[in-house]
């Protein structure tokens, strides 16, 4: 049945106004839209009164689809961590992270071609997914090859280089800024960066292997099981310890909404789309400042990690009490609370060092309820972010901490 039939179009009564003749709907399972008017009277608006409304869609309506394309790739990441645990323990840990981190690249690349919010949200899940079981790998190397004095300092290390990819990344994302060509610039930013990969190469002699092996011996965490223990997964979600890395791990990613829209925090102030591009620089390397000094303090105290954990953080609480109570005219008073706001990951490295170290057995080791914490509250903490807190988005955070 034509659905349209006995419905009249739409029409106008002058440049001014538009007048919807009110029309009986024959078939209910017609456009909800002409079901509504069916259902109320005509209605008469002026140009003003349309682009009044058009505001207001995007201001309720756009928030929550940028919001949900932040959270989709912390969903994606909570249900990888299920079948990331499972596989790294069953399978080669090398041939399954560079697996994990060459479908992440891929995915990356892919958001260069998406063409709508459907086909973004698909990719973005996909890549938290994949991401899903990268540092696992990572906790995992560390643990395998260093000594507990010696993971503080590593697990720094290996979490530096995000804060060098973010220095590297604003470089990238203002030199792309100045090109004109056919492709669009953050269409080239995400094939460059998708398109880096990383080969890894250990070369051993057995003898090398067996010292690697008899050196940690004094860790009494052992170094990699293939056989799930689930004995040790129920210790895991008893252990009082393990909770108290998940309490940390979810506190410490309360402040995350301010780095989550950092660059729309920073030119909320004032600057252009290049300058904001620039003054992300500090923001990478305020981070590399507080690992290199957390991974320092780790390596000379080294019973002391977890005093390190609590202390790094307090740079970022004190950005989140700047954004708040600073005036709006102190721009770059305000810039610092952004910047030192990403103090933050230090704290996480000094944790998932604390986690190689005094977690024993490789299955008690996997199912840490930490990581669902710190997915979860990445999850949510942007839903804390709403168009009238723009240039204070801070506020009911710091409130919470």
């Amino acid at each position: 049945m034509d659905q349209s039939k006995g419905v009249k179009e739409p029409s106008k009564t002058n440049n001014d106004t538009t007048d919807f003749e009110k029309e009986e709907v024959l078939d209910k399972t017609a456009d909800l839209g002409l079901q509504f008017l069916e259902k109320n009277d005509p209605v008469e608006f002026t140009w003003r009164e349309d682009r009044t409304v058009l505001w207001k869609i995007d201001l309720y309506l756009l928030p929550i689809v940028s919001v949900m394309n932040n959270s989709i790739f912390y969903f994606g990441y909570l249900v990888g961590e299920f079948p990331a645990n499972y596989l790294l323990q069953k399978l080669p840990i090398g041939k399954f992270s560079a697996g994990c981190i060459f479908i992440w690249g891929a995915l990356v690349m892919l958001c260069a071609v998406t063409k709508n919010f459907a086909s973004l949200a698909t990719v973005r899940f996909l890549i938290g997914f994949f991401e899903a079981g990268i540092p696992l790998c990572w906790i995992y190397i560390t643990s395998m090859f260093y000594k507990k004095s010696e993971q503080g300092l590593r697990c720094t290390a290996w979490y530096f280089m995000v804060d060098v990819a973010a220095i590297v990344g604003g470089l990238l994302g203002y030199g792309v800024g100045h090109t004109h060509t056919a492709m669009k610039q953050w269409q080239f930013v995400f094939l460059i960066c998708g398109g880096f990969t990383v080969l890894w190469a250990f070369f051993r002699t057995e003898n090398e292997k067996s010292i690697a092996v008899e050196r940690l011996r004094e860790n009494r965490t052992g170094i990699k099981s293939t056989e799930v223990k689930w004995d040790q997964a129920r210790e895991a979600l008893t252990d009082p310890q393990v909770w108290l890395f998940a309490l940390w791990s979810g506190i410490s990613q309360v402040l995350n909404t301010g780095v989550s829209f950092l660059p729309l925090m920073i030119q909320d102030m004032g600057f252009t789309g290049l300058q904001t591009t620039l003054l992300t620089l500090p923001v990478g390397c305020v981070e590399c400042i507080a690992m290199v000094v957390a991974g320092g303090l780790s390596s000379y105290f080294r019973k002391g990690r977890t005093i390190i954990m609590f202390a790094v953080a307090c740079p970022t609480h004190a950005g989140a009490v700047l954004l708040e109570r600073l005036p709006l005219s102190s721009t770059w008073a305000r810039a610092t609370g952004v910047w030192l706001l990403q103090c933050i990951p230090a704290s996480y490295a000094i944790m998932l060092s604390l986690i190689a170290s005094n977690v024993a057995g490789t299955t008690k080791r996997l199912p840490q309820p930490c990581y669902a914490s710190y997915v979860s509250l990445e999850t949510l903490c942007p839903h804390n972010y709403f168009s009238r807190q723009k240039l204070q988005p801070t506020g009911r955070l710091c409130g919470q901490c």
